[in-house]
């Protein structure tokens, strides 16, 4: 049983038990042991508050902080998150209503990006990894780059719609990682998601947590920008918009935090 199965194993001990999709999130980071600290409160108030919709994106340097970003985006009711196939066969189960299916074949990714614009525009909000989860790799966090469809979408945006970033702290997740799995066997690992975390950790581990709520059209306008500046490099696009994403967190090295 991988790490990333979790998700559906505690969304469903704590489904029947919650009131909506927020309290869900809030009992299953109970259920994991895990205290996000938040640091940017009035970002998080800007994001709640909108009534434009747009995007919210994160890194993604382990499996729990999918419980973190689930944790925020479920604090409005329009949200919609873009899974890949595996995952979205996870999450389907748990929230079929909010999910998207992410696929590389042409045409399937065709409708991944219609119902994703659908969404946007409809002012809802859609949660991707931008990185497509290309940063995650066996719990060690890698060279980061956004892949193409964060960049594509930026254009289509309002610029006074949204994109929400969340950097969720890759060292906090290590932590949590080596607590969680250290010297754990499969047998132990299956047993430990029929219970409680408690079952390994005693006390919560926090996880520090930044955001920043800018408006669409600051990332259209960096996107330009880039554009301008790439247009004769060999560096991709996708590099700039990745640069800006880190820029906004203060991290100076694409490997250092993400």
């Amino acid at each position: 049983m991988c790490p990333g199965e979790v998700f559906p194993y505690i969304a469903k001990k704590s489904l029947e038990r919650a009131k909506s999709p927020n309290e869900l999130a809030k009992k299953m980071l109970e259920w994991a042991k895990i205290e996000p600290v938040y640091h940017n409160p009035k970002e998080r108030d800007k994001f709640l508050q909108d009534q434009e919709g747009g995007i919210a994106i994160s890194n993604h340097p382990g499996f729990p902080d999918t419980l973190i970003i689930f944790h925020i985006i479920s604090g409005r009711d329009d949200f919609k998150i873009i899974a890949g196939p595996d995952e979205y066969q996870r999450l389907n189960k748990v929230m079929p209503d909010n999910i998207i299916l992410a696929s590389k074949r042409p045409k399937e990714l065709r409708k991944t990006i219609d119902l994703s614009l659908k969404h946007i525009r409809n002012k809802g909000v859609l949660f991707l990894f931008p990185t497509g989860g290309t940063d995650y790799v066996d719990s060690c966090a890698i060279k980061p780059i956004f892949q193409n469809l964060f960049t594509y979408l930026i254009p289509h945006l309002a610029d006074e719609q949204m994109v929400h970033s969340i950097h969720v702290n890759q060292y906090d997740i290590k932590i949590l990682h080596e607590n969680m799995y250290g010297g754990l066997t499969q047998r132990k690992l299956a047993a430990m998601l029929c219970r409680p975390f408690s079952y390994l950790i005693e006390d919560f581990i926090q996880i520090n947590v930044r955001e920043k709520c800018l408006p669409a059209g600051f990332w259209k306008k960096s996107l330009e920008n880039i554009q301008k500046q790439y247009k004769n490099s060999k560096l991709p696009i996708n590099s700039g918009i990745t640069k800006v994403y880190l820029d906004l967190f203060n991290i100076p090295d694409l490997r250092a935090s993400f």
